[in-house]
């Protein structure tokens, strides 16, 4: 499938958004900051530096092209598919979205 069609099989709710936070506090933070602003520990020697994933461009691709990068990786972004569970993925995604304007 394209990545802008895979479809998230995991429902958005308070669970699934606490549980996604909990892992993307175990697999991205160190990256993305623990405010997933870009501004993690290890990101800082990054350039450029990781995304701000609240940002515009990242909340304005759909989960779909989200997994896919997650998956296997984007320009700097290391390939996580062996590394975090399929499910935790998806989970991360709905965190992700937490965190965008008016959610």
């Amino acid at each position: 499938s394209e990545p802008a069609q895979l479809r998230n099989p995991v429902a958005v709710n308070r669970e699934t958004i606490a549980a996604g936070r909990t892992r993307y506090g175990y697999y991205c933070s160190m990256c993305h900051g623990t405010k997933a602003d870009g501004n993690g520990t290890v990101g800082q020697s990054f350039y450029p530096l990781p995304a701000n994933l609240a940002s515009p461009y990242v909340q304005g691709q759909k989960d779909g092209e989200l997994f896919y990068k997650i998956s296997f990786g984007f320009r700097r972004h290391p390939p996580l598919a062996y590394t975090v569970a399929e499910a935790d993925r998806w989970l991360i995604i709905n965190y992700i979205r937490s965190l965008g304007k008016g959610a």
